[in-house]
């Protein structure tokens, strides 16, 4: 599943939880980000990092959906994370084809993974897709209101021009414990085996090797 360009997760955000952002969101205050570098344009708007009023509460409530969802801890394996921001895209704005930066932040986040969360409904604007080139095409995604895309920053990606409406949505970045996404799989693949045998009720020799050998293995793959 990690091998894979972009992973889906669905209903990140509980009904609550979308309820109390909307209300964060309304109060706060966006500014313009106009960028034109080459052929990379980029206009959006964004509440400002320097918030410390709102944002903080934001960013709060976001991290702790994260926290409850196991998936996301098992399928990434999150060392460090971008504190996340907020954007907003009305008619005319988008942000052309363009690949993160490796290094982020001070100090420097290296960027193995981005993050997309859609905190409008897919039906609010037209346009807005997060599209990413995967090498075999590329893929065109509106997932639903308090969903999340996580992808890798190795691909070349965009959010299409909005062509009326309006588009929000948190995004950050994320550093992962294990960088290879190959060996990320292997280790969510033996949680899986681990947790299939408890299920089971066979806790003696056999869950006792799997659990060994994804302890070693993240000893010998893990970044501290």
């Amino acid at each position: 599943m990690n091998t894979q360009p972009y992973v889906i997760l669905d209903n990140l955000l509980t009904a609550q939880q979308l309820t109390a952002l909307d209300s964060l969101i309304s109060a706060a205050t966006f500014g313009p980000i106009d960028e034109n570098e080459g052929d990379q344009i980029r206009r959006n708007l964004q509440i400002s990092p320097d918030d410390r009023q709102i944002l903080p509460q934001i960013q709060q409530l976001l991290n702790q959906a994260l926290v409850q969802q196991p998936m996301f801890q098992a399928l990434f394996m999150p060392l460090r994370m971008s504190p996340f921001g907020i954007t907003r895209y009305d008619q005319g704005h988008g942000y052309s084809w363009h690949i993160d930066h490796p290094m982020m932040g001070n100090p420097p986040l290296r960027t193995d993974l981005a993050m997309t969360i859609f905190l409008s409904e897919p039906t609010s604007c037209q346009g807005g897709e997060l599209e990413i080139d995967t090498g075999a095409g590329i893929q065109k995604l509106k997932p639903a209101r308090g969903s999340a895309v996580v992808y890798s920053c190795n691909h070349v990606h965009r959010v299409a021009e909005v062509t009326s409406g309006r588009r929000i949505a948190a995004i950050s970045w994320i550093q992962c414990a294990v960088r290879q996404p190959q060996q990320r799989d292997i280790l969510f693949n033996l949680q899986r085996v681990y947790q299939s045998l408890g299920e089971k009720g066979q806790h003696a020799q056999e869950a006792n090797v799997v659990l060994q050998t994804w302890s070693n293995l993240m000893r010998m793959w893990s970044e501290s």
